[in-house]
């Protein structure tokens, strides 16, 4: 993979970072200042990698190994506090997680990951609101048939206060909803929810919807 740089108009392609065998498959940036943080899907210990770029000299380097033991397939989301905030696909002791690092690496800290089938889990996105933390789980909620015979995970969206308790299941994937979740966004007071696939009698194209922040109101 490729971390590359254009002018805003489009011109001057530059590569800052190529990755090699041991980190790679980058997945994702955030921007905060003068710094640029993103993650790679692989590293050394298996649990993808957290890097830093600085705007000001240029400079490149990788502040954390994630080891699988802890999170894996790492994705940045948000930068808050003064902390990174980060989501976790899956760990060898977890079925995903959100959680927090330090600017430098240190102190990972797990906010949420009561993570199984039945609560949801594998959390794809979130986006915090008022006292909580609204999230989307890939897998989890429930199961239905695909169009090849066999049966896939629905997904679900629920939330967490900020410290990790108060856990409340919002929406639950299924066949006449959509199934897989991928993003979710809260305006006007209103929960937005993409599913990655549509319902059973359109299996391809994905579905938006909106819902009121408990969940009710579904459309």
């Amino acid at each position: 993979g490729l971390f590359f740089r254009l002018d805003g108009n489009g011109n001057g392609y530059h590569v800052i970072w190529e990755f090699n065998n041991i980190n790679y498959a980058p997945a994702s940036l955030l921007a905060d200042g003068n710094v640029i943080y993103g993650t790679t899907r692989r590293s050394s210990k298996g649990g993808g990698a957290l890097f830093k770029y600085s705007l000001q000299d240029h400079s490149f380097e990788f502040i954390k190994d994630f080891d699988p033991n802890e999170v894996q397939e790492v994705r940045i989301r948000y930068i808050k506090d003064g902390v990174l905030w980060l989501t976790s696909d899956r760990s060898y002791v977890d079925n995903g997680s959100i959680f927090t690092i330090k600017k430098d690496g240190t102190k990972l800290t797990k906010i949420y990951n009561a993570t199984d089938f039945e609560k949801g889990q594998n959390p794809v996105d979130f986006v915090f609101h008022e006292n909580y933390i609204y999230i989307a789980c890939y897998g989890g909620g429930d199961l239905i048939s695909n169009s090849g015979g066999g049966n896939e995970s629905t997904g679900c969206f629920i939330r967490i206060k900020q410290d990790g308790a108060g856990y409340q299941k919002l929406v639950t994937g299924g066949a006449e909803k959509g199934s897989q979740p991928q993003s979710i966004l809260i305006r006007e007071n209103k929960l937005i929810g993409l599913f990655a696939y549509s319902a059973n009698k359109i299996p391809y194209g994905g579905r938006f919807f909106r819902c009121n922040l408990d969940g009710t109101s579904y459309k």
